[in-house]
């Protein structure tokens, strides 16, 4: 036998559900702090350290920074700007044409050897927008000197004074 009639009311379903989900989430609300309703922030991650010191030396002393020279050239008149250069041993030195004219950056005869020498990079010349880049020697001495030319607008010096035209220099500090 069936019984139809039945003592327990029901409830329809959407209202139920919307009971179930407010119920679940009375839980998750943020306890109450003494300022007012603002929960607790929680601990931010960490964040491992990350060594910012230079490299040591063989001292044990942190090693400078080489740095960075940046020379480009000119027409009218033809020349290196700056001229004369201060430079660090491990330095970058980069040379930038930007004239329509191609130049080269060539060490004097009776410069120390491993100076500059765009030559072997680019041969005819280092066109407009190009650039030649050197790096200084680590183990270079204070006071040691390049002296340096462009093979089509300057004449090189003989090692120990920088040549006319388009020449200049750099000196390790």
């Amino acid at each position: 036998m069936l019984n139809t009639g039945s003592s327990r009311t029901r409830l329809p379903l959407p209202w139920l559900l919307s009971l179930l989900a407010a119920a679940s989430l009375a839980g998750c609300r943020p306890e109450p702090t003494v300022e007012g309703n603002t929960p607790p922030t929680p601990p931010a991650a960490e964040t491992p350290a990350v060594p910012t010191t230079a490299p040591a030396t063989t001292a044990g002393t942190p090693a400078p920074p080489a740095g960075t020279v940046s020379i480009s050239m000119s027409e009218d008149p033809y020349q290196f700007t700056p001229t004369t250069a201060m430079v660090a041993p491990g330095a970058t030195v980069t040379w930038t044409n930007p004239t329509d004219d191609p130049h080269t950056v060539t060490s004097d005869p009776g410069t120390p050897a491993g100076g500059p020498n765009s030559d072997a990079r680019y041969p005819d010349g280092f066109k407009q927008g190009q650039t030649y880049t050197w790096t200084v020697p680590a183990d270079a001495s204070a006071g040691m000197t390049w002296h340096y030319y462009c093979r089509f607008h300057g004449k090189p010096g003989d090692g120990k004074a920088r040549g006319t035209g388009m020449a200049g220099s750099l000196t390790v500090k």
